[in-house]
Parts: C-alpha cells; structure tokens; sequence
C-alpha cells in the first residue's frame, strides 16, 4: 500500500497500512487471484493497431504496478495514441491528480468537433 504514497509519506504510513491490510483480504481470495493471473497474462500489443479511436496513456515514472515502457508502446501501438508520462509521479498520484483529470479532458474535447453557435 505505501509504494502508491509520496516517499516521505511512506515510513510514517507504513503501520496504518499494516493495519488496514490485515482488513482488507476476502475470506476467498480466488477471485482476486484469477483476476491478477488475467492481468499479468493479458496481451494485444499486436491487435493495437486496430483501435481507431484516438487514445491518450497516462503513466507516471514511479508507477509501481506498470513500467514506463508499457506506456509508450501501448501509445505507439495505437493509431492514433498519444503518451503523457508524469515525472516523479506513482499510480496514486497519476490517478487522482486534478491535473490528469484536466489533460484528459483536454484530450476529449480536442477530438469533437467544433460547430457553429445556431
């Protein structure tokens, strides 16, 4: 939990997160498994090329769970793809950051279409 947390965050947070971990398993865990194993085995970077829908990655340069490369080439597997990777940023900031909420958007609205006022 704490390597998703700014670095000096990590050692103070670290015995919250101890006790919020021992919260958190299921009393199955088999869903969780099979969904982790699905995730490590999943690959199209071959089928990349047929996403014709305009497609930003955004990924931060201390992301834990994925590394910078995957980014990259999932955007230049992607006709129309575009990467945006965040220096210093980890999966925590990257997903909850205003300013990912901002360029995303700017994404968005720069692929509608613009049409005169009636």
């Amino acid at each position: 939990m704490t390597s998703m947390l700014p670095v000096p965050l990590r050692g103070p947070m670290r015995p919250l997160s101890r006790l919020a971990v021992r919260a958190m398993p299921p009393d199955d865990p088999t869903d969780l498994l099979v969904t982790l194993d699905a995730e490590d085995a999943f690959d199209v970077e071959d089928r990349l090329p047929l996403v014709t829908a305009p497609t930003l990655v955004i990924g931060g340069t201390k992301e834990a769970f994925y590394p910078r490369d995957l980014f990259e080439v999932t955007a230049a597997g992607v006709r129309d793809g575009r990467v945006q990777i965040f220096q210093r940023w980890g999966h925590a900031q990257t997903s909850t950051s205003s300013a990912t909420t901002n360029l995303t958007l700017g994404f968005l609205l720069a692929g509608l279409p613009v049409r005169p006022w009636p």
